[in-house]
Formats: C-alpha cells, structure tokens, sequence
C-alpha cells in the first residue's frame, strides 16, 4: 500500500507491506531524499496530529526513533494503524 502526503515543496510517502513500514521524504527542488525503514514488529505507537491542511502521523518505534509524516489525510492514518494493528 502506498499513501502520499506532503505539499508543494516536498513529497511523503509511506508504502507498507506485510513486513515493513517504509517512509520516503523527496525534496522538490534538490535531487536528495529521505528514507527510513522499520519492521512492522518494531512499531510501538502510531499517534494522529490534526493540522489545517492535514493530519501529521507520528510513528514510534521500540528503539525509540520517531517518523513524523506530515500533510496526510485521516483515512490515510486509519490505514496505516489498521495494517499496523493487524
């Protein structure tokens, strides 16, 4: 599953699959980008930000690193945390 976020300088991404959360920052105007990839079984807590434009996403995992996707949307939450929890 893939889910997008971001805003008009950068894009979030977070593709799941049975196995791994992976979280992938691209910056529009430099070639760089971001990524971070947790075990599913490695997730501790998923917690919800409402924001204006959006939700932030904030993932913690047992070693206690911290992802904060920004400028998703509700339902894009619900998902993660239903995979998640499954």
């Amino acid at each position: 599953m893939i889910l997008r976020g971001g805003n008009v300088f950068f894009s979030e991404v977070f593709e799941m699959d049975d196995e791994y959360l992976i979280y992938r920052k691209v910056f529009l105007f430099y070639a760089e980008s971001f990524s971070v990839t947790i075990p599913i079984q490695n997730i501790r807590s998923i917690e919800l930000r409402r924001k204006i434009n959006g939700v932030s996403i904030i993932i913690k995992s047992v070693d206690g690193n911290k992802i904060i996707g920004r400028y998703f949307s509700k339902k894009s939450f619900d998902k993660i945390k239903n995979m998640i929890e499954n």
